[in-house]
């Protein structure tokens, strides 16, 4: 055997074996796992945007109360004159006109819930008579003149207002909607506030006759003038349970915008005004309509 042929068989021996490490290296490097099993670089999750207020929502309504039972009285008489009325305030809580404003929560698509306050009703009356007082004459009997004492009558006048406004809690059930139109029921518990005043003045010879005298003080008789005396300045706030049930229909203006129509009963089982109790309370029954406007 020559060298040349020894040198070509060694080349093609040691090309064969090149040739099978490339291929034993490939099939090992096969089977290994990927250096990362995790890309590097991944999709970052979408941003949803959060509705900030979604739920709440703004009421406006006015009410007119069509029916009403029992009224709120004042019937004062002079605290130092028994049997001395001088006037009566009748408010009766029918074909009264309300407002009231508001703030709620829708919860899901059946059940929300809201606060409100409201102007229940008013009533302003200005009060007139005369009540029984004492007024004087000078009388000479021989030995001086001296004052006597004349049972009369004296002019009162004055005013009453009275103001009455309800703060409710209320819950409301929507009955599904159907092309824009959404029933519902309700009920509400509160409370409501009576605020009075009466403010009387009672007048002693109010046609300044010179030979009537009125006392001004404990030793001074005035004789040909008119003297007043403030007899009542009453001012009072009280508190009393109410509650309502409702019942109306609500209508899809936009996505924000509803507008509302509906009944209302409303019951103050007791008051107190004018300092005056009445155990047998009000009801009213009214129609209201309004809006409410959703804050998204």
């Amino acid at each position: 055997m020559t060298m040349t042929h020894f040198s070509i068989r060694a080349g093609s021996a040691l090309v064969a074996l090149s040739a099978s490490l490339l291929s034993l290296t490939a099939t090992h490097a096969a089977d290994l796992p990927p250096i990362y099993e995790t890309p590097l670089f991944e999709t970052a999750p979408e941003l949803q945007p959060v509705e900030i207020g979604t739920g709440w929502y703004l009421r406006g309504d006015v009410g007119y109360a069509f029916k009403g039972e029992n009224t709120v009285t004042i019937n004062r008489r002079a605290p130092f004159s028994s049997g001395s009325e001088y006037g009566t305030l009748d408010e009766n809580v029918e074909n009264q006109w309300s407002a009231g404003i508001g703030a709620g929560y829708r919860f899901n698509d059946w059940l929300r819930a809201d606060a409100t306050a409201e102007w229940l009703a008013n009533a302003d009356a200005s009060l007139n008579g005369r009540t029984p007082c004492t007024t004087y004459r000078s009388v000479d009997l021989g030995a001086g003149p001296f004052d006597r004492a004349y049972d009369d009558e004296c002019d009162i006048a004055g005013s009453a207002d009275l103001d009455v406004y309800n703060y409710m809690a209320n819950a409301y059930v929507d009955l599904g909607t159907y092309v824009g139109f959404t029933p519902y029921v309700g009920a509400g518990l509160g409370v409501a506030n009576f605020q009075t005043t009466a403010k009387a003045n009672e007048t002693c010879n109010g046609s300044a006759d010179p030979d009537v005298g009125c006392l001004a003080s404990v030793a001074n008789i005035n004789y040909g003038s008119p003297t007043g005396e403030t007899t009542v300045n009453f001012d009072d706030s009280t508190w009393q349970l109410s509650y309502s049930l409702m019942a109306g229909l609500g209508y899809n203006v936009s996505k924000n915008l509803t507008l509302d129509v509906g009944y209302r009963y409303l019951s103050v089982p007791e008051y107190k005004a004018f300092g005056i109790k009445n155990d047998d309370g009000f009801d009213i029954h009214q129609i209201r309509a309004g809006v409410r406007y959703s804050l998204w």
